[in-house]
């Protein structure tokens, strides 16, 4: 059975840093493959910060903490 590359683009907002600029996500196969910025958004004019071009690098880091961290031994 071949693997059909799924390719599709969905207009969202990126929420990296406070400012919610319009991205668009392309994902292959439910992946996010590329960030780029909305060149229709009103807010960020067809501009992104640094933070917002890193998000897929941040996204699928092998280091990025995926469960919350528990406390061992006292606090303080």
């Amino acid at each position: 059975m071949n693997k059909l590359n799924k390719t599709e683009k969905i207009k969202t907002t990126c929420r990296s840093c406070h400012g919610g600029c319009g991205v668009i996500l392309t994902l292959e196969n439910n992946k996010v493959v590329k960030i780029q910025p909305d060149q229709d958004s009103p807010l960020n004019q067809g501009r992104i910060c640094p933070k917002g071009l890193a998000a897929l690098e941040i996204l699928y880091h092998p280091d990025r903490l995926r469960y919350p961290m528990k406390r061992l031994g006292k606090r303080g």
